[in-house]
């Protein structure tokens, strides 16, 4: 709440600059008047001489205890303009303590001379009326003054969809704020029992299914959510009432957000998808993964992707001896060592510049920082462009989780956690393939060694805001106009949310023997098309009227639906609930370095399709994808046999002679 601002006279702006004279002042000019109102209250306003002059005896001493008393309270250290509930609470209760103290030596003492008990009680409730009504009159004024001195604009009617504390809060905060430009008229709540009554003098008119019919009573221009802690099946239903009505929706921050203090609860902010698809948060055991890594040199690689750059986040809140930030992309990794040190000393950061199939770099690494835990992010992801260049997959993938693996026994590592996929289950792509012989090698490497490394993988599928994930490319698209583009009616995925994947990594970690591959509870699977609506509908916009959704087909390598087991293998829970283990068949050491090697020797000459069929020798139920899919192929024919609608001429683009040096080149449209 902005402060007072006194500007009338250079004696009144120097009196502020001496804050607490002025505060002394009017402190002891409300002490005096409330003591002699109570003298007037208590006589009846008929003041003999005996009563005035006991007044002008006590009045002294009287307003010294009081401004005492108002300084254990805390009252001269405050901002005028800042006044609430704990603040009138203390003034209350320093009064009513001097009061009480004060009519008991009354009673002990029994001296004449001494103040009337009645005098005592009217003048504590007086100057605690007065005080707290000063301090709400500087309040008022303060915020007065802060939204004339704001832009002004027409304020507009805004519904509230939450009666709780947060929507009591924001309406109060949208009430004090009027330069936001936003005006609370209703509130619509779940909670039946509160229908009819009122929030700061706003109706509360039912549930938020009847916001299209109250929409045009109260004139209704935009929604503001106000339940934070809703779930998220019922923020789906709120935003489709919203986008029904043809009302664009806000909402307030997090609970964790407005808990810690990061926001406030006026800072709105649009409903994204990650609101509606992500998942109610449970406790994660911080103390268990805490205890793991603090105080440890840890090393995570492609620190700067989406995964790697969370996992820096969250392990460097539990404050390890060293973070070791592993990256061959000195933009990404720049871009997290700054984020990271806004947060913790740079001493913790070592942002290590390196391709992670680089031997004799890596060794360096693991020679100069001895890294007790490592996370292995780095990998490549993206499945067509994999799929049309299995070699690279198979390098970045599996023969860099391979030396570092090699590398992390050699130099006695505790932890080593690979970060896998759901691909590598029965893959049909090489993406995915190579995953799982990254996977292979790690068991058999697990099984066989005489170190103490304990080796681990952890597989959870696609995650909100990754780079590369469909959401931001589906919102490019709309933000071009569309099409949006999906290569499936019926293709779903399972989803989850960065900070949660990487926080069930991290408690993986913890609980981690050595040999597991735990895999992520990952919900509910999504059908794409519906993510797509969603999507579109979140932008204000109508699916088929201003958006379209194109059918594309099935791309290479790509599954309609995603695995969570393969055959031979046995699922287990584990001491979380999220968290599953499987189990399975162990290939010998001996046997895997072999398929290895013949890999290595096929890389630098042979075809995609040889590489793919070399993988398929050691993952027998991969599915190599030869050409392309059937799915692609009638998405196509079916796309080709929709009669095209008439079209505009096409403008044509006429060139201006092309300058130079400095001069502007100009483009013009015709037609």
């Amino acid at each position: 709440m902005p402060s007072l601002q006194i500007k009338e006279s250079p004696f009144l702006r120097q009196l502020v600059r001496h804050r607490t004279v002025l505060i002394v002042g009017i402190y002891a000019l409300v002490a005096a008047c409330s003591l002699w109102v109570a003298f007037l209250l208590r006589f009846d306003f008929k003041l003999e001489a005996q009563y005035n002059k006991l007044f002008w005896l006590h009045l002294g001493w009287v307003m010294v205890a009081k401004l005492v008393l108002m300084a254990l309270a805390g009252q001269f250290r405050g901002l005028l303009t800042f006044f609430g509930v704990r603040d009138a609470f203390r003034i209350g209760v320093a009064s009513f303590s001097f009061a009480s103290l004060l009519i008991l030596v009354i009673y002990v003492f029994n001296l004449p001379g001494l103040l009337p008990r009645g005098v005592v009680f009217i003048d504590a409730a007086v100057f605690t009326g007065s005080m707290g009504a000063l301090r709400l009159t500087l309040r008022v004024w303060g915020e007065y003054q802060s939204n004339r001195s704001g832009t002004h604009r027409e304020l507009v009617p805004v519904a509230v969809i939450g009666a709780g504390e947060v929507g009591a809060k924001l309406i109060e905060e949208l009430r004090r704020k009027p330069k936001m430009g936003l005006d609370p008229v209703v509130v619509f709540d779940d909670n039946r029992e509160k229908w009819g009554l009122k929030i700061h003098g706003i109706p509360i008119v039912g549930a938020p299914e009847t916001l299209a019919d109250e929409a045009k009573r109260y004139g209704i221009h935009e929604v503001l959510l106000a339940i934070p802690g809703a779930s998220n099946a019922r923020m789906r239903e709120i935003v489709r009432v919203c986008h029904t009505a043809h009302l664009q929706c806000v909402a307030v921050p997090s609970m964790e957000q407005l808990a810690t203090g990061k926001v406030a609860v006026s800072q709105l902010k649009a409903v994204a998808i990650e609101d509606l698809l992500g998942r109610e948060s449970i406790a994660m055991d911080p103390a268990i993964v805490l205890r793991s890594l603090q105080g440890q040199v840890v090393m995570v690689t492609g620190a700067g992707g989406s995964i790697g750059g969370e996992l820096c986040r969250q392990v460097a809140a539990c404050l390890p001896r060293q973070l070791l930030l592993v990256d061959q992309s000195e933009p990404s990794l720049f871009q997290i060592e700054q984020e990271l040190l806004e947060y913790f000393p740079a001493e913790m950061l070592r942002p290590l510049v390196a391709n992670i199939l680089d031997e004799p770099r890596l060794r360096r690494i693991f020679a100069e920082y001895r890294p007790h835990v490592i996370f292995h992010a780095a990998a490549h992801k993206h499945v067509p462009l994999m799929e049309a260049q299995p070699g690279e997959a198979i390098k970045n993938n599996a023969f860099a989780a391979r030396l570092l693996v090699q590398m992390a026994s050699e130099f006695g590592v505790e932890r080593c956690i690979l970060i896998s996929t759901d691909k590598a289950i029965n893959p049909t792509n090489a993406m995915g393939a190579s995953k799982r012989m990254a996977e292979i090698y790690l068991q058999s490497w697990q099984h066989e060694q005489t170190g103490n490394t304990r080796f681990a993988a952890v597989r959870f599928g696609n995650v909100l805001g990754s780079s590369g994930s469909v959401i931001p490319i589906f919102k490019k698209q709309i933000a071009a106009g569309g099409p949006v583009k999906v290569t499936h009616p019926e293709m779903v995925r399972y989803f989850m949310t960065i900070p949660e994947a990487v926080g069930l990594v991290l408690r993986s970690a913890a609980m981690a023997a050595g040999g597991e591959i735990f895999v992520l509870d990952m919900g509910k699977p999504v059908r794409i098309m519906d993510l797509a609506k969603q999507l579109i509908e979140l932008s204000g916009l109508t699916v088929g009227r201003d958006i379209e959704i194109l059918v594309t087909g099935l791309r290479p390598g790509e599954k309609l639906f995603e695995e969570l087991s393969h055959a031979g293998e046995n699922i287990s829970k584990t001491s979380h609930e999220r968290i599953m283990q499987f189990n399975g068949p162990v290939a010998p050491m001996e046997e895997v370095e072999h398929h290895f090697e013949e890999m290595r020797k096929m890389l630098p000459t042979s075809d995609p399709l040889s590489l793919k069929q070399q993988m398929k020798k050691l993952i027998p139920e991969y599915t190599v994808f030869e050409g392309r899919s059937e799915e692609s192929a009638e998405a196509e024919t079916n796309n080709a046999a929709v009669p095209e609608a008439p079209q505009a001429p096409v403008p044509v683009a006429k060139l201006a002679p092309i300058p130079q040096h400095g001069r502007t080149l100009t483009l013009k449209l015709e037609g």
